[in-house]
């Protein structure tokens, strides 16, 4: 999980200039915010899916920082969704490769954007392969989920 918490914080730091810490109390705390979130799944010789999930104002951030733009701008707002799905998706493909190598080939999904209560998100970061960070104050949840291999056929 060491590996999946490295590649998220330098991809965040890169494209969206937001400085993710991991959280130091592995619990997720009462929000009752709005969170947006997206989904995607890979497959290849290891298959699974990655989760984010962020409230709507960290959402906000994220994609006025990735655009250049200011926060309060239309065009932020229209587009968030789209935002946090580009910077699970470079997530994905760096993880991928930081966990298997770049001789590995992955079919990676089109990222899904959801809607999650905090309640809801809550209840995810529960669940094995969670890790928690702040931003900006903020609790952050990457949800990592890995399926065994393919066996081969015989």
């Amino acid at each position: 999980m060491a590996e999946i918490a490295s590649v998220f914080r330098e991809v965040m730091e890169k494209l969206a200039f937001l400085f993710p810490e991991e959280s130091q109390s592995g619990e997720f705390p009462r929000q009752e915010d709005a969170f947006l979130a997206s989904s995607m799944t890979f497959t290849g010789n290891t298959r699974g899916g990655l989760l984010l999930a962020v409230p709507e104002s960290v959402a906000r951030e994220l994609t006025a920082n990735f655009l250049g733009l200011e926060t309060d701008d239309p065009f932020v707002l229209e587009n968030s969704r789209d935002s946090l799905g580009e910077i699970l998706n470079v997530t994905c493909g760096h993880m991928l490769t930081a966990l298997f190598g770049s001789g590995e080939v992955f079919d990676l999904s089109i990222p899904s954007p959801l809607s999650l209560t905090g309640k809801e998100v809550a209840i995810l970061a529960r669940k094995q392969g969670g890790i928690l960070f702040n931003v900006d104050e903020s609790p952050v949840l990457l949800q990592a989920s890995f399926c065994p291999p393919i066996q081969a056929q015989a």
